[in-house]
């Protein structure tokens, strides 16, 4: 591999690092010469990709180090979002099987699955298998999903008042 930094614009010096890389032994190599990458960078290139480095590895040190109140930082909040997340997919999924097997589904779940994934809710429509005695299905959802989606729509529903001053 052959890496070069060049600094044509800054001066003229070049750095130049070349490995031989030799051909396998039931191979030769193609036409004699050793097949090689090449990356050129010019000197300013260089430094800013070390500065992303740096910045980056920054970042991650920080991930696993305790705040100033004592809590982690990034790490924690990040996790508790990941499980959340899929904590809502798993129940979608529970959702759009029931309805793909041809089951009844309450309403609310119906609403959950068309708000956090409506091509879920859209396959497992197209996808429905109708059944002669469909099974009343139990809601997946918790008493606390159906407060927050019933926080939600209330909020929606709100009347919203606009106040028209006078411009002076």
């Amino acid at each position: 591999m052959e890496m070069r930094v060049t600094g044509k614009r800054l001066g003229g010096a070049s750095v130049r690092t070349a490995v031989k890389q030799e051909a396998p032994a039931g191979k030769p190599a193609s036409g004699g010469k050793a097949q090689q990458d090449r990356l050129e960078l010019s000197r300013q290139a260089a430094r800013y990709l070390a500065e992303q480095v740096s910045r980056m590895a920054e970042q991650i040190a920080q991930i696993g180090r305790p705040d100033e109140e004592g809590q982690q930082s990034g790490g924690s909040s990040m996790w508790d979002s990941f499980q959340e997340e899929l904590d809502v997919m798993d129940k979608c999924n529970r959702i759009s099987s029931s309805i793909s097997s041809g089951d009844r589904v309450p309403p609310e779940d119906l609403r959950y699955l068309k708000k956090h994934d409506i091509h879920a809710y859209l396959l497992a429509l197209a996808t429905r298998k109708p059944k002669e005695d469909p099974k009343d299905k139990e809601s997946v959802l918790s008493e606390e999903d159906l407060a927050q989606e019933e926080e939600a729509s209330s909020v929606r529903a709100a009347p919203v008042s606009m106040d028209s001053g006078s411009v002076e």
